[in-house]
């Protein structure tokens, strides 16, 4: 069978959400190469190769569009990361491995970026607030209980205050990120984070 005939047969729900992602993942390189201020709603649906009826069936405004990104990079974020460090038997290895994960990201990625981006631009998108607070609070919160486990496993010190230590690694890693990018075009990202983990490494060590 031919692949036209394929998704011409296909459920009109799986035909729906496939259109969906290509528009996301889409949306997610331009915001990544241009920011959400530099993203054009046009150009996109031009590159989409939709109407703009189509694209309006799915996200109301360019607004909404940049939520919906920004919890679709979260939920390709988190899966990667996952099974990167499912194999770790330590916690403090998952930790440290999420950190070398997100780097992995941004070196094969184009898109990896515009998450950053939109942290960054959040004052211009309508609502965004709510939902940055909601996507970095899980990180903070998964990035908590892997210290707490840490802890647990005897690798980091009791006294140290695991939910401050997971906002300072979240914050640490868009800031680095940001700075990055701005002085070398991320080049130098890899070589940054192994220098934030191995501080960090000291600081919450046994």
């Amino acid at each position: 069978m031919a692949p036209e005939q394929r998704i011409a047969t296909a459920p009109a729900t799986e035909k729906g959400e496939e259109t969906r992602s290509h528009i996301l993942a889409l949306a997610a390189r331009m915001i990544a190469e241009h920011g959400y201020g530099g993203m054009s709603l046009n150009d996109l649906i031009r590159q989409s190769g939709l109407t703009k009826g189509a694209f309006y069936f799915h996200f109301r405004s360019k607004d909404d569009l940049a939520r919906e990104v920004y919890r679709f990079q979260q939920e390709r974020w988190t899966e990667r990361i996952l099974s990167r460090i499912g194999s770790e038997q330590r916690a403090l290895d998952r930790l440290t491995g999420m950190a070398r994960a997100l780097v992995e990201i941004h070196g094969t990625d184009p898109a990896a970026r515009a998450f950053e981006r939109m942290c960054t631009e959040h004052g211009d998108i309508e609502g965004f607030q709510d939902e940055m607070r909601t996507g970095l609070g899980g990180w903070v919160e998964l990035v908590t209980d892997t210290i707490r486990q840490a802890q647990d496993e005897g690798d980091v010190g009791g006294d140290v205050d695991a939910a401050a230590a997971a906002r300072v690694c979240v914050a640490g890693f868009i800031g680095m990120e940001e700075v990055s990018y701005s002085l070398s075009d991320g080049e130098d990202l890899p070589g940054r984070i192994e220098e934030f983990l191995t501080l960090l490494l000291r600081a919450i060590k046994t």
